[in-house]
């Protein structure tokens, strides 16, 4: 077993990187190949090096991760595992581990790449992969705790669908709902990184970033946007107050079907605003637009299990629970 260490740019060969992953799901009808989705390359933009670790057995890459040391602080990141058998699996992360420490780490929060890319799937593996959203084998979690990872947080997806959809109708006072005006967009931009920033500075799992790396993950999302579902609550006055970002599932348009789920990947208010009925303005806007376009389901994450506005939220327009993730945490003494 050969442990090497690789630096990949946007434009370097992946083969290695990306085969892994293809030998793991070789026979998963569920996952969506990474030479689709671009999903590693939008894990490289906000660094521009992708610092990696692959195990080599014979000819072929077994496993595989990255890591990521943090910009400021002592808490690293461990993101893009993936492994053919446990054993290559241990071996990989040992190595990211060693590094991070290296590199002044004292502690791992894994899988985690940014605010878009974290978490291991830990229940509801049998349903489809969405937009942006992990998807591993069920014997990924043993590999961590036995390695001496714990469980930090646990993370909720939500599901709602056209059948339910008739009862969502709310009405709510002095808050009003636009779609995002892709004339003036990095304006919009601007209100969207502020408003993030904002919204989730105080949640533990936020990454920050910088106006910039909001511009390069739009223009990264950019094929994949319908304004129409990208929404932005404001005051009477025109003040921007809260958002919801949703994304038609162009997995399904990858795999040869028709478009008709979203995923919804952020929903919030600014503090101080979310006793007004924003996230339910939001939604309502969301749900009637989804309707008038054919969608048949849509889902939300994630959620995060100590956070109970945004279960409420779901719950009061008739959400069910889907997937499970679980956000993994070491200590590097």
């Amino acid at each position: 077993m050969e442990i090497r260490e690789v630096s990949y740019g946007s434009s370097d060969d992946l083969s290695d990187f990306l085969q892994v992953a293809a030998d793991v799901y070789r026979s998963d009808p569920i996952w969506v190949p990474e030479m689709l989705t671009g999903a590693v390359m939008r894990g490289i933009q906000p660094r521009q090096r992708l610092r990696a670790v692959l195990v080599i057995e014979g000819t072929r890459a077994t496993a595989r991760a990255a890591f990521f040391p943090a910009e400021s602080g002592t808490v690293g990141q461990i993101g893009f595992f993936e492994a053919v058998h446990p054993a290559a699996g241990k071996a990989v992360l040992a190595r990211c581990e060693e590094r991070l420490r290296q590199l002044g780490m004292e502690r791992i929060l894994a899988p985690k790449v940014d605010s878009t890319s974290l978490g291991l799937l830990a229940a509801g593996f049998r349903l489809p992969q969405t937009i942006l959203t992990n998807h591993n084998p069920a014997f990924y979690k043993d590999i961590f705790l036995e390695t001496g990872y714990r469980v930090e947080q646990t993370l909720y997806s939500y599901l709602f669908n056209r059948r339910t959809a008739r009862l969502l109708r709310r009405s709510v006072p002095n808050v009003q709902v636009r779609s995002l005006n892709l004339e003036r967009l990095d304006a919009e931009i601007r209100i969207f990184h502020a408003l993030q920033m904002a919204i989730f500075a105080e949640s533990p799992d936020y990454a920050a970033r910088s106006l910039e790396d909001d511009r390069s993950l739009v223009a990264g999302l950019r094929p994949y946007l319908d304004p129409d579902l990208v929404l932005i609550a404001e005051d009477m006055t025109g003040k921007p107050i809260g958002l919801l970002v949703c994304l038609p599932d162009m997995y399904q348009k990858l795999q040869g079907h028709s478009v008709d789920r979203a995923r919804i990947i952020s929903v919030g208010a600014l503090p101080g605003q979310q006793n007004r009925g924003v996230g339910v303005a939001l939604v309502t806007r969301l749900v009637d637009t989804l309707l008038a376009k054919g969608y048949n389901t849509v889902e939300a994450s994630w959620i995060q299990a100590y956070n109970k506005r945004p279960q409420n939220l779901a719950k009061r327009f008739l959400g069910t629970k889907g997937r499970e993730f679980i956000l993994l945490g070491k200590n590097l003494a």
